[in-house]
C-alpha cells in the first residue's frame, strides 16, 4: 500500500504470505491512519517538562505509572514528543516549535521562571 500527498510518501507492506499478512492486516486501520496523518499534515511537537518529578515514559523510580501510553497516543496524531528541562531552556522560554507543553504530575514546585 502506498499513500502519497505531493512529495510525501508512506508505504505499508503486508506481504504475500497469508499467515504473516493476517497479523499485519489486523492493524491495517491503525497503520493507514498513522501514515495518512504523516503525509497529510506537518508533524507537530509536544514537549513534556522534566526536572520537577514529573511523570515520564521511562520507568518511574517512585513507582508511579509512566506516561508511555500517553506518548504512544500523542505519536498516533503525528506529534513528535520531546522532553523539556532546564538544560533545554525551560526556565527562559518555550521552544518556537512547541505545539503543546505538558506538565504531567510534578512532585515539586516549578521555578517562577
Amino acid at each position: 500500500m502506498v499513500l502519497r500527498v505531493g512529495e510525501k510518501t508512506e508505504t505499508y507492506d503486508v506481504g504475500t504470505d497469508i499467515d504473516k499478512a493476517a497479523k499485519k492486516l489486523r492493524k491495517l486501520d491503525e497503520e493507514v491512519h498513522k501514515r495518512l496523518l504523516k503525509v497529510s499534515k506537518p508533524q507537530l511537537v509536544a514537549y513534556v517538562t522534566t526536572g520537577h518529578g514529573e511523570r515520564d515514559w521511562a520507568k518511574m523510580e517512585d513507582g508511579r505509572p509512566t506516561i508511555k501510553d500517553l506518548r504512544t497516543l500523542i505519536r498516533l496524531y503525528n506529534y513528535k514528543v520531546k522532553r523539556l528541562g532546564l538544560a533545554d531552556g525551560l526556565a527562559s522560554e518555550i521552544p518556537d516549535d512547541a505545539s503543546v507543553v505538558m506538565i504531567v504530575g510534578p512532585t515539586s514546585e516549578l521555578l517562577d521562571e
